[in-house]
């Protein structure tokens, strides 16, 4: 399924919500979604992210979307295994794998260090990131990765749209979710 068709459901799910309950009209509305689709700017040369979407839909709370990007440090996830080669796949529908954007062979977002450092050893810290005298307002800090797994899923922010989160919630030390089999 091409990420369109998943956004089109997507908002055909949300557009049901708002009708049928009433979300949005006099309380938050959450959604829990991974890193490209929480961007409020355009990536890759155009691609607009959910959160974009949203922003830019009709919806009673279109004009109150606030993104958070979560960031992982020393953290685990379950990842499902047909996205692995067949040689590596596992018989279980997931796998566990690390989740840490720290490590700069595989995956380093440029400022994890200084999140780090503020966060101690706290397992979640949030950081407004987009305040008018933050540091990370200009430059690649907190938005842009290096590593192994940038070439495999490439993600280049389109710096022109503006900065692309409100804020950044480091998580570290989490264990996997266990997928849900209900």
């Amino acid at each position: 399924m091409c990420i369109r068709d998943r956004y089109e459901r997507v908002e055909a799910n949300v557009r049901t919500m708002v009708d049928r309950f009433g979300i949005g009209d006099d309380e938050p509305v959450y959604g829990f979604w991974g890193l490209f689709h929480s961007l409020g700017v355009t990536v890759n040369g155009g691609a607009r992210p959910l959160v974009l979407r949203l922003r830019d839909s009709d919806l009673p709370f279109a004009d109150s979307v606030v993104n958070l990007t979560m960031s992982y440090a020393d953290s685990r996830q379950n990842m499902p295994s047909r996205m692995l080669p067949g040689l590596l796949r596992p018989d279980t529908p997931f796998f566990e794998a690390p989740a840490s954007q720290d490590n700069p062979y595989l995956a380093y977002l440029r400022g994890i260090g200084d999140m780090k450092a503020v966060a101690g050893e706290a397992d979640a810290t949030v950081f407004r990131i987009n305040s008018p005298d933050s540091p990370y307002a200009d430059g690649a800090r907190m938005t842009e990765q290096t590593g192994l797994l940038t070439y495999v899923f490439p993600f280049r922010i389109d710096r022109s749209a503006g900065f692309p989160s409100d804020y950044a919630i480091l998580i570290q030390g989490a264990p996997a979710l266990t997928p849900y089999e209900g």
